[in-house]
């Protein structure tokens, strides 16, 4: 999945999109930094994102 450029972002990924164009509560992406769940929150919470924050 790329997300720097509009063709990765909108793409179907198979039912989801990362971007969905209009609807952000239709974006895997939105869910994915919105999620408290371990195995689905992006960026993961043993990544560097977190550090020092």
């Amino acid at each position: 999945m790329r997300l720097d450029t509009e063709e990765g972002a909108f793409a179907d990924l198979g039912g989801y999109r990362a971007i969905t164009p209009g609807d952000p509560e239709e974006s895997e992406i939105f869910w994915r930094i919105e999620s408290e769940e371990e195995d689905e929150i992006m960026p993961p919470p043993d990544s560097q994102m977190f550090m020092g924050m």
